[in-house]
């Protein structure tokens, strides 16, 4: 059970940060997206941007991969109105500080008619934060330190029938960078979480973590603002298993759909026009049509597995050169397999804001 239990705190810690600092070669980027002026080296004064994203769930879509081995039986319903992820991008000298909160309440359901069993277990407050300081362009946003927190509740089995078979992890992590080699540290100070990290609080040091592109979970998505978007997109990248504070690898490529044309001639392409209710800095809320590039996050190996697929505006509406970078980059969708692949998880675009409120 303990071995199962170790298990689940990676799965969930990876989940928690929505993908899988940098040390990655800046000859990969196009620009600093989120900056009015891309080309930007340095943020300007002030720089602040806030972006909120509601959160659903999904089990079938058109915009990722089929769940496989799909659980029919288990899913979750998500209380949107306690739910929300939200970023927060701060200028800070010649870097930047990255912020990240998910919170996330909602409905576990198992159905099993053919044994009579309908049982629901609700999470109330789950709790995810994120903080870390990485430098600017013309040091390929290399990372200084990152932090992380949780609150989880989760299941501890696919077929969960009774409260016995929910836990509740609480988990902090520290990873800081030097120019070499990272400190990786994993700790608890809950009696009933602790008892399953192998070495709990003890730092572990990562040697030469930038021999091959890196860059930290909870940046991934962030550093995907940065690249110029086109079929040709395959970048390979290692980050710090979390749990076990290894190098592992990952691959993010263009997710590429064939579209017919009129006169039936087929193309590749990675773009998806998607329209989302959303506020912009000082604009109402309306619909606005984004024309974004799917970006598909993989694990390398011998059995690669899809763990996130992320959609980032190219262009709004009918400007689709975005000479003004208006799109910035925006991540405007994303989904994220839940555990046991109960459902997908979706995060979607609603506010963006560049001015800082007290």
């Amino acid at each position: 059970m303990k071995k199962k239990l170790l298990a689940l705190i990676s799965a969930v810690l990876c989940l928690a940060t929505l993908f899988g600092c940098s040390g990655i070669p800046n000859s990969g980027f196009a620009g600093s997206y989120w900056l009015d002026v891309p080309s930007l080296t340095k943020a300007p004064d002030g720089f602040y941007e806030r972006i909120e994203y509601e959160i659903s769930t999904e089990t079938k879509t058109d915009f990722a991969s089929s769940l496989y081995p799909v659980n029919e039986k288990l899913t979750f319903t998500v209380d949107q109105a306690k739910s929300a992820f939200v970023t927060e991008l701060i200028g800070d000298g010649d870097g930047y500080i990255y912020k990240t909160t998910l919170n996330l309440s909602g409905t576990y359901s198992y159905i099993d008619e053919e044994n009579s069993i309908n049982f629901t277990y609700t999470v109330e407050g789950d709790t995810t934060t994120t903080e870390t300081h990485f430098k600017g362009f013309e040091q390929g946003f290399a990372c200084v330190k990152s932090t992380q927190s949780l609150v989880n509740t989760l299941p501890i089995s696919a077929f969960p029938t009774s409260e016995k078979d929910f836990t509740k992890l609480i988990v902090q992590t520290e990873t800081v960078y030097g120019e070499k080699d990272a400190v990786h540290t994993v700790k608890s100070d809950d009696p009933a979480t602790s008892v399953l990290l192998t070495n709990n609080g003890v730092p572990k040091t990562v040697g030469d973590y930038k021999k091959d592109a890196y860059i930290d979970n909870a940046l991934v998505p962030l550093i995907f603002r940065c690249f110029k978007y086109d079929n040709t997109l395959n970048y390979t990248f290692y980050s710090i298993e979390i749990s076990s504070g290894e190098l592992k690898g990952s691959k993010g490529s263009a997710k590429l759909a064939v579209e017919t044309s009129p006169d039936s001639s087929t193309t590749q392409t990675a773009i998806k026009t998607m329209t989302v209710d959303c506020k912009i800095d000082g604009d109402s809320r309306m619909d606005v049509s984004f024309n974004t590039f799917g970006v598909t996050i993989s694990t390398v190996g011998e059995y690669s597995q899809e763990y996130t697929t992320a959609y980032y505006a190219n262009s709004i509406g009918n400007d689709v050169l975005d000479a003004s970078n208006r799109a910035r980059h925006y991540m405007v969708k994303c989904y994220r397999p839940m555990i046991y692949n109960a459902c997908y998880l979706v995060y979607t675009l609603s506010t963006v804001s560049h001015v800082k409120t007290i």
